[in-house]
């Protein structure tokens, strides 16, 4: 499994996150590797994916970080997919902003920090 994203720059710890997305991952599901890899910056997605190949993959299942099912999905992904030679064993999932359950799983991560901050949903912006 791998999970791609654009790739943030310009931040103290570019890509933190989705390392550490991979990692919690990593430790719950039954995978031989859960990498991960951006499009745009470092660790790049194309050797995410070069691991996965040399690692003898059978099946590579690509889990697209990003809000929409726009260009770097419809597009750049299958094209980098192609170029590694990976289409048959290469899997590309809908994006997690397409997840049915991400509005419900962040309003209540949302609920949960105002409880913990004492704030009223309700007056709070």
């Amino acid at each position: 499994m791998i999970l791609a994203a654009h790739g943030e720059r310009n931040v103290p710890d570019p890509n933190r996150a989705l390392a550490e997305h991979a990692a919690a991952l990593a430790s719950r599901m039954d995978c031989a590797f859960v990498g991960y890899g951006v499009l745009n910056s470092e660790p790049a997605f194309d050797a995410a994916l070069a691991t996965a190949i040399a690692g003898g993959a059978d099946e590579i299942i690509i889990y697209p970080f990003f809000m929409s099912e726009g260009y770097f999905v419809r597009r750049l992904l299958p094209e980098k997919i192609a170029a590694a030679g990976a289409e048959e064993k290469a899997t590309v999932l809908a994006p997690l902003g397409l997840d049915p359950g991400l509005a419900a799983e962040m309003m209540s991560d949302a609920l949960d920090a105002a409880a913990r901050k004492a704030f009223e949903p309700a007056s709070t912006r």
